[in-house]
């Protein structure tokens, strides 16, 4: 939970605004995930989960709230691809920026509305390999409606 440490400075107007980070998880279902540029053992997809992991910064004052900014902190997605006549093969790839692939190569997207602030939509585009480091991941929070 978040909280004003010092909320009479606050509320006597002394400090204009205040910063409170919260981190949240999401999955992100399978239609609102797009993979571009895939490689090729990748090619027969039939399925795609995504947990997006992210953090939130709100920033606020007096008259209510002025921003919002979101940080991803970690992707996990699961891939499912069609190897019939063999069961489905599966792969795990982590996106940690920072990490793996550069903080750089994740965008942050704000919709029209940000309430819920939820991601709505991910795409990658994985640059043909299987490589964190070679992904371009765009997260939209919100949505457009």
């Amino acid at each position: 939970m978040s909280r004003v440490f010092d909320y009479n400075s606050f509320a006597s107007g002394r400090v204009k605004s205040f910063n409170t980070n919260m981190t949240f998880s999401c999955d992100v279902r399978q239609i609102d995930v797009d993979l571009y540029n895939v490689p090729e053992e990748l090619r027969n997809i039939s399925s795609v989960d995504c947990e997006v992991e992210y953090e939130i910064s709100v920033i606020s004052s007096k008259t209510g709230i002025s921003d919002i900014g979101f940080i991803v902190r970690e992707i996990e997605l699961e891939i499912k691809v069609d190897s019939h006549p063999d069961p489905d093969t599966e792969y795990e790839i982590d996106i940690l920026p920072g990490k793996n692939c550069q903080n750089e190569s994740i965008i942050c997207e704000k919709g029209d509305r940000l309430i819920p602030s939820d991601p709505s939509r991910v795409e990658i585009d994985m640059g043909g390999s299987i490589l964190p480091r070679d992904f371009r991941v765009k997260v939209t929070f919100g949505s457009d409606l």
